[in-house]
């Protein structure tokens, strides 16, 4: 029933909204106070490259918005302590830090679609980008 009351007036719902609606909810499940944080940091960081692309209305996000999205992330400098205010080099971020906030966003979005907000499962379409491993060297008798 709740799909069905989201659906009719899904076109009002905006990003921030949504995304309040969203850290109330994992606050509804108890986790924990860094689980709440990590979500909010990306989602922040997520909600400001939508802004920069105009979009501020949940309908108006699909599979290529969040294709650009990793494209976004990609070109990033590296951040110091998660603040994506303060670039510490002009390293970009890492594959593995990229895969990181595109686990917020995916669950974001798995939220989203559960809950009625939005019709695509793009759990479904979006896949994490590769993340390079580490070769760790093994240790000789030396």
């Amino acid at each position: 029933m709740s799909r069905n009351i989201a659906t009719l007036k899904r076109n009002k719902f905006t990003v921030d909204k949504l995304t309040n609606d969203f850290l109330i909810y994992q606050e509804y499940k108890n986790n924990s106070k860094a689980t709440i944080e990590y979500y909010k940091i990306n989602l922040q960081m997520f909600s400001k490259y939508l802004l920069e692309q105009g979009i501020t209305v949940i309908d108006d996000v699909d599979i290529n918005v969040l294709r650009g999205y990793v494209l976004y992330l990609k070109s990033k400098p590296r951040h110091k302590n998660n603040s994506f205010f303060k670039p510490s080099t002009d390293t970009a971020l890492a594959s593995k830090s990229i895969q990181t906030y595109c686990r917020a966003i995916k669950c974001f979005f798995n939220y989203l679609y559960r809950e009625g907000y939005v019709h695509t499962d793009f759990n479904q379409l979006f896949k994490l980008p590769k993340a390079t491993k580490k070769v760790i060297e093994i240790l000789t008798d030396e």
